[in-house]
């Protein structure tokens, strides 16, 4: 066992205004003392721990400390070192008080809490290939596209190879702290995507998925990435209970309308059937004539999207009494 080890077992089971008298400590001190190593990670637990003291200790029930250390948790989620401090600190000095049920529970909710990403943005760059010029996508959304990412940004950008009002979902989910994965992944090597695509799939909180009905077109020349993507998630949800609301959908269709069941490939017909019981928000496209109006509509359905990604993150603080 390293010093680390022993350190973090220390402060956790000892207030830090008394660490200096617990003699574990002081033959810890007495053998490491002289290596920088040991004088660097003392003080980051220490810290650590009393910030943990700050938050859940007081008058705190077992119930609020117990819920108290996964907001914790989840608000120290893009940090990684500390992340790792927070969890072993907690699980060695607080969670034995609790009762079985709030362990599970805390369990369940940091495994999901240790993921990389709050969100996955499913979409697609795909068009019909008969249409010449900009990606359709690209032409429908211009005004609200360049009202989320700028004018210079839409007109500096290839419209034809890229998805920009992907571009805009992405950066309005970000907001407000959160974080999510985004590929534009058209250009690279197929085996090097289908990789990267599941691994973020594996470490992601929400699926959110842009739908077009290009994607229910199957690409005969390569995977269909959307498709992938949701049988993926599919999978890798198929024991929890919450998965539906784990899984979200947004229509991007000018004329918003889905394509009919009869017309989509019998493989795809499940997942279409997915999207259609779901009641999937639609973009409506964005005209000059009303774009105020338009873009005020999608800012709407977002935060709708938003608000529901953050809310399965607060759920992640939820033990039972």
């Amino acid at each position: 066992m390293s010093f680390r080890d022993d350190l973090l077992r220390v402060y956790a089971t000892n207030p830090v205004g008394r660490i200096a008298d617990v003699q574990e400590y002081k033959s810890l001190c007495a053998q490491h003392g002289t290596n920088p190593q040991f004088g660097a990670e003392r003080d980051r637990i220490e810290i650590v721990k009393q910030k943990l003291e700050q938050w859940l200790e007081g008058n705190l029930t077992v119930h609020d400390q117990a819920e108290q250390a996964l907001s914790v948790l989840l608000s120290e989620r893009y940090k990684p070192a500390d992340l790792d401090l927070y969890f072993r600190l907690i699980t060695l000095g607080y969670k034995p008080r609790w009762s079985p049920q709030q362990q599970d529970s805390f369990d369940a909710s940091w495994k999901r809490i240790s993921l990389t990403y709050d969100y996955f943005l499913s979409f697609t760059t795909r068009y019909e290939p008969e249409i010449a010029g900009d990606n359709p996508v690209n032409i429908n959304y211009k005004y609200f596209i360049q009202h989320v990412l700028g004018v210079a940004y839409y007109d500096g950008n290839d419209r034809k190879k890229t998805n920009l009002l992907a571009s805009s979902v992405h950066k309005h989910l970000e907001r407000n702290s959160m974080h999510g994965f985004f590929y534009p992944h058209t250009a690279n090597d197929n085996s090097v995507v289908a990789e990267k695509l599941e691994a973020a799939c594996a470490g992601s909180r929400v699926f959110v998925q842009l739908v077009q009905n290009i994607m229910f077109t199957d690409p005969s020349e390569r995977k269909n990435y959307c498709f992938f993507e949701y049988e993926k998630v599919r999978q890798l949800l198929a024991g929890v209970a919450n998965r539906e609301r784990l899984i979200l959908f947004i229509v991007a269709e000018k004329d918003q309308k889905l394509v009919r069941q009869p017309l989509v490939p019998v493989d795809y017909r499940d997942w279409h059937r997915h999207i259609s019981s779901k009641g999937a928000p639609y973009l409506a496209a964005v005209d000059l004539q009303d774009r105020a109006s338009r873009i005020e509509d999608l800012q709407k359905i977002l935060d709708k999207i938003h608000d529901q990604i953050e809310d399965e993150l607060l759920k992640l603080t939820e033990v039972p009494y």
